[in-house]
């Protein structure tokens, strides 16, 4: 669990020009705190049970679906709900884009930590700072 929970960033980076409703990238808004949540205090079986759960609310809720140009970047915290789009445009295409995590290295004392009550505990002050 302790890897799971640690500060993570997705990335995906758009290689080719991927219209609005094209089938980019799409994330459930805020999702993250949910998750972290059942993540954090709940184990085996009512996790799961937690967990699925919260993701039929979550499918119940309007995702937002990314577009954009080569070279644009979008990044999404790892515990946000997200999936591939679906392509609804008029242009058949293969969504091509190239989809990581970023990890920064464990730091063996916050790891011990683990898990926080606060979920920003391990990030930097600008983003604890940011409204989310």
């Amino acid at each position: 669990m302790g890897k799971l929970l640690r500060p993570r960033i997705g990335l995906t980076g758009l290689i080719a020009p991927i219209p609005p409703s094209g089938g980019c990238f799409t994330v459930w808004p805020r999702t993250h705190r949910g998750v972290y949540e059942v993540f954090s205090k709940l184990e085996g079986e009512e996790r799961q049970r937690v967990y699925h759960q919260k993701l039929k609310e979550y499918n119940r809720q309007n995702p937002i679906e990314a577009c954009g140009e080569p070279g644009d970047i979008l990044l999404w915290h790892h515990l946000l709900g997200h999936a591939a789009g679906h392509n609804q445009s008029e242009i058949i295409q293969l969504r091509e884009a190239v989809l990581t995590d970023w990890d920064k290295e464990d730091n063996p004392k916050l790891a011990m930590q683990r898990p926080h009550e606060e979920m920003w505990y391990e990030w930097s002050a600008a983003i604890q700072a940011a409204s989310i």
